[in-house]
């Protein structure tokens, strides 16, 4: 385990030692080192015992049909799902990540989104609204931040 952080931690020096160079260069030349990128809604989940491989299922059946919707719209720009192992009890095991251009976009989001969800998905199926409040049942919000990507120049 040890040697993994130090790796790690080595990998994290070797690579600021390439990149600070450069950094400085365009410092020196007047330029800015970073543009301000879209900005990410981060959502961290924990899955209850015994549940993840359910909420991965529900995932690929009901989210990414709403998420691709609102993508190929324009309502977000990008999503990301990740799966990480915990590192101790209180910890998420899947990380959602919704990006959007501008802070702006999200002015009246859960109403937009609230539109894509009728369109995919019939109000009317009381199966599939069982399926779809069936994911506080697999997992825990586990907290969330905003977040805005910066990109070197």
């Amino acid at each position: 385990m040890k040697s993994i952080k130090r790796a790690s931690m080595m990998l994290a020096i070797l690579s600021f030692m390439l990149v600070a160079p450069s950094l400085s260069a365009q410092k020196s030349s007047g330029e800015k080192e970073l543009k301000e990128g879209k900005i990410w809604s981060v959502e961290y989940i924990r899955t209850k015992p015994g549940m993840a491989d359910d909420y991965k299922k529900y995932l690929a059946k009901n989210y990414m049909q709403v998420m691709n919707k609102a993508k190929e719209e324009g309502l977000i720009a990008d999503f990301i799902l990740l799966e990480g192992m915990p590192s101790n009890e209180d910890d998420w095991d899947i990380m959602i990540l919704i990006a959007v251009n501008k802070y702006g976009d999200m002015d009246g989001m859960d109403e937009k989104f609230d539109k894509i969800v009728a369109q995919v998905f019939d109000p009317k199926d009381e199966g599939r609204q069982k399926e779809l409040k069936s994911r506080f049942e697999m997992r825990k919000f586990m907290g969330g931040k905003m977040a805005r990507q910066l990109e070197l120049k």
